[in-house]
């Protein structure tokens, strides 16, 4: 154990007092299970998923398959779905950047003019509730699947935005409630190959209107990998993890113009995700 906290403290996560004890220093107290922040979630998260993906990403490149499918036999999605504490975590890490995001977006998006905002596989309801606590009169549909919708209910209720809220559950690619007058998808699309994105987007489009907005903020592949290196990063990400990738401006128009919608414009978010705000074509 000495020697192990010897190590802690080369990391940067436990101090070495002088009468030989050690404590832990800001970096490492995130690490506690106790905390609010999503370290802790991120870290059990690399432990037990994607380490083990990671360490096989040479299968992916060789192969063009998905690492974590080929280590664990399922995907990441099924094997959550299997093991609820991870199944958690993973929506604690989502959780920050997803608030973040929707104040962000309110802050760019003018939903004054919407009377619904519905948030497509929008997780616990993080980016929901931040755009519904900036836009008083309106309402809000979070869909996702099941055992998400249950954590979303008691998460929104503490909000105190439960009567404004409608839960759906389901399976973006099956079917996509309508009822709303705007659709976001948040880190949606960077999941999934272009054919399983067509499935998803045609899917939105079959519950809109022609010319009703559909917002989908993602992080945009940049032309220079020095441009943003944190991007690239999460592209091998996706290659490993989730069989997903992350897209340039150009493909991304491309995924939409073949499902029927018209990309408007791009908006940047302080969070390193950008709004690209699409239209229904007719």
């Amino acid at each position: 154990m000495h020697r192990f906290l010897r190590g802690c403290v080369a990391l940067g996560l436990c101090s070495e007092r002088t009468d030989g004890a050690f404590e832990l220093t800001a970096l490492g107290a995130k690490l506690r299970s106790d905390t609010p922040g999503p370290e802790y979630s991120l870290a059990i998260l690399n432990g037990e998923e994607y380490a083990a993906a990671w360490n096989h990403l040479l299968q992916s490149v060789m192969t063009g398959e998905t690492a974590f499918d080929h280590v664990f036999g399922e995907s990441a999605w099924e094997h959550r779905q299997k093991h609820p504490e991870l199944n958690q975590r993973f929506n604690t890490w989502l959780e920050k950047g997803a608030a973040s995001a929707g104040q962000g977006l309110s802050q760019v998006y003018d939903f004054s003019r919407h009377k619904a905002a519905a948030d497509i596989g929008g997780g616990e309801g993080a980016l929901l509730s931040a755009v519904l606590q900036a836009n008083p009169g309106m309402n809000g549909i979070l869909f996702d699947q099941p055992h998400v919708i249950a954590v979303a209910q008691k998460k929104i209720e503490s909000a105190a935005l439960n009567a404004r809220c409608q839960f759906v559950e389901g399976d973006f690619f099956n079917t996509v409630p309508s009822g709303a007058d705007v659709f976001i998808l948040k880190s949606i699309l960077h999941d999934w190959d272009d054919e399983k994105c067509s499935v998803i987007l045609r899917n939105c489009r079959a519950a809109m209107r022609p010319g009703q907005p559909l917002l989908v903020l993602e992080k945009i592949m940049p032309i220079s990998v020095a441009t943003r290196p944190s991007t690239v990063m999460g592209d091998l990400h996706m290659l490993a993890v989730t069989g997903g990738r992350e897209r340039t401006i150009d493909e991304y128009r491309r995924l939409f113009d073949a499902a029927g919608f018209d990309l408007k414009k791009v908006t940047p978010l302080p969070t390193g995700h950008s709004v690209l705000e699409t239209a229904r074509t007719a």
